[in-house]
């Protein structure tokens, strides 16, 4: 017995081209093809679509043209009442110290809280010592010994310099945390450089030394409520 054709009837005049000529949803355009001309419109299969053979891009066009003014006229709109945000065109990432004894000061940052690995030496045998550990928050804290800094920075000097000025601030969860952490660290031999206070900020804030001297700030969670006007 042959095959059974399909006698269904189709409607007059109907070809299965014309069938297949609408095979999105009627707001489908508003999705895909806003912003495009019609001879870089895609058939959704990757044939170009010049000649409208492959779809009515016709309807398309038109509406996306109206959408496109009227999208145009609202930016307009917001560029006269807002700014411009854009990229910075530099982000800080990272922080490189440069540390006299090594197992010192991971000693010491570990105490912080810090998750930090054994440093490795590279190239083996040179000496040249290095740590790196990622932030949460995707910032780098780098440590080198000398040896390891002067692979990056040749000209290096080996004499010690104090920490200067500058502070590297670390935030902890709670105020009770600032005054525990600062007492811990004083305890094992630490130096303090500003012992825990309600700062004008709001928040508990300390100043502890490392073992290289840099400055090491232990700041809690700010509370607008309780800041105030410092006197200077």
């Amino acid at each position: 017995m042959g095959r059974r054709r399909n006698l269904r009837r189709r409607p007059a005049g109907r070809t299965d081209h014309a069938r297949r000529r609408r095979p999105w949803p009627r707001r489908f355009d508003r999705l895909v093809f806003a912003g495009r001309t019609p001879e870089s419109q895609r058939h959704p299969g990757g044939a170009r679509s010049e000649s409208g053979a492959d779809g009515d891009f016709d309807g398309i066009s038109r509406s996306g043209s109206a959408a496109r003014e009227a999208k145009a006229a609202q930016r307009s709109r917001v560029r006269r009442t807002l700014p411009i945000l854009s990229e910075p065109p530099a982000t800080l990432s990272q922080i490189n110290l440069v540390v006299q004894d090594m197992e010192q000061a991971l000693d010491f940052y570990r105490r912080l809280g810090l998750t930090i690995k054994d440093p490795v030496e590279w190239p083996p045998g040179s000496g040249a010592r290095h740590m790196s550990v990622s932030m949460a928050n995707g910032f780098g804290l780098e440590f080198d010994n000398i040896a390891g800094a002067r692979t990056w920075n040749p000209g290096l000097d080996e004499a010690p310099a104090p920490g200067g000025r500058n502070v590297i601030g670390f935030a902890l969860p709670s105020s009770t945390e600032v005054d525990r952490l600062h007492a811990e660290l004083t305890s094992a031999g630490y130096r303090s450089r500003l012992a825990p206070h309600d700062a004008f900020w709001g928040g508990r804030y300390a100043i502890v030394l490392d073992p290289d001297r840099n400055q090491v700030g232990l700041m809690g969670p700010i509370d607008p409520q309780r800041g105030f006007t410092p006197t200077v």
